[in-house]
Formats: C-alpha cells, structure tokens, sequence
C-alpha cells in the first residue's frame, strides 16, 4: 500500500504543478517542438548545452549551431513565462561530478556556491533521478527551488509518454548553495543537498 500511496501523491503533484505552469501549454507550436527535441533520445539537448557552456572546441556545424541557437531561444521564452508556485525539492542524477560541479568529490562543494553552467534539468521524483544514476563519479544532488523561481514545466510541455520523469528546467547559469552531504537510504550513492538562485 505503500507505494499506491506514493504513486498517489506523485500523481497530485504533478498535476498541482500543471496547473500552477498552465499558461505554458498554451506556447506556440515552435517552442512546444524544441521542449520535445530538448527531451528526444538522440540527444539533442548536448547541443544546446554546449552552446550554453561555451566550454571546448565550436566544433558544432553550422546546422548544428542554428539548431542549438534556436532551441536556446525558445528555452529561455518558455522558462520565461512561468514560475515555481512554492518551494519545490527536485533531484538530479549526476553521472560525473567533476563535469557537473567542477568537483571530483561533493564533500568538497559543501559549503560552497556553485554556478551551474547550461540548463539544469531536474526531477520532482526522486526515484527517477536516482534510476538515472550511473557510474562510480556520479552523485544525487537534492535540490530546494525556492517559489517564483523562473522553470519550465516540461512533464507538462513535452513528450507524454516522458511525463513520469517530471522534468522541471531550470535557466542557464543557475548557482547551486551546497549546504550538506549524506548518502541515499537505499542504494550507495552520495546525496549533495542545496539550494539553487537564480541571482548573479
């Protein structure tokens, strides 16, 4: 019964969040299109975040950037248009640490404010952002997003058949206050817990 429960207030959640983000499934048809490529398999989205990292070689075609520079543009309108209705906790599975946060051990981003380089694409479900998990440098980041944070609600926006990821995507350059570190109850894996602002 337990995880009829769970599932049960997974499903209020999503839905109390649909309603509070639902001026963005009004977007137009062009931007809803970038949300989905944003979320496609083939990934798509390492495009876009490169571009937005602006770290290595432009090596990208010039087919490739203009992809990249439009889903950007579309982005930031969607994520534009709404905000977090409360303070929501999300979660991110983060293969390598290093790559992520600029540390190769999250000990060492304890007490620290990071900027988060790109967009950040988290979870309102923690099991999916730990069945994501993989690698020995990875990590669970437990993240508080306080209300009116600028988001993008793509559980709702994007492909239905990903809405049980529920995906909120947060703005390029976001900083991360790391504030503790522990380890997940169930599987080996350390859990960084902070906050995320969105201010220079």
């Amino acid at each position: 019964m337990a995880g009829d429960t769970t599932t049960r207030a997974m499903r209020d959640l999503l839905a109390l969040l649909d309603n509070a983000f639902e001026d963005q499934q009004d977007l137009s048809p062009r931007i809803l299109a970038s949300v989905r490529a944003w979320q496609r398999t083939d990934r798509t989205y390492e495009l876009v975040q490169r571009m937005a990292r602006r770290i290595g070689p432009n090596d990208l075609t010039p087919a490739q950037e203009r992809l990249a520079s439009t889903m950007r543009s579309h982005l930031d309108t969607a994520i534009a248009t709404g905000s977090t209705p409360f303070a929501l906790v999300v979660y991110r599975g983060v293969r390598d640490l290093r790559r992520t946060i600029g540390f190769s051990h999250p000990q060492a981003a304890v007490g620290r404010r990071i900027r988060l380089r790109g967009y950040t694409a988290a979870t309102v479900s923690e099991s999916v952002a730990v069945e994501e998990f993989s690698g020995s440098r990875g990590a669970l980041l437990e993240v508080v997003v306080p209300a009116r944070t600028p988001a993008l609600w793509v559980a709702a926006t994007g492909d239905p058949t990903l809405r049980r990821q529920g995906e909120l995507l947060l703005e390029d350059n976001v900083h991360l206050h790391a504030y503790s570190l522990g380890y997940h109850r169930s599987v080996p894996v350390p859990v960084l817990s902070g906050k995320v602002t969105t201010d220079d």
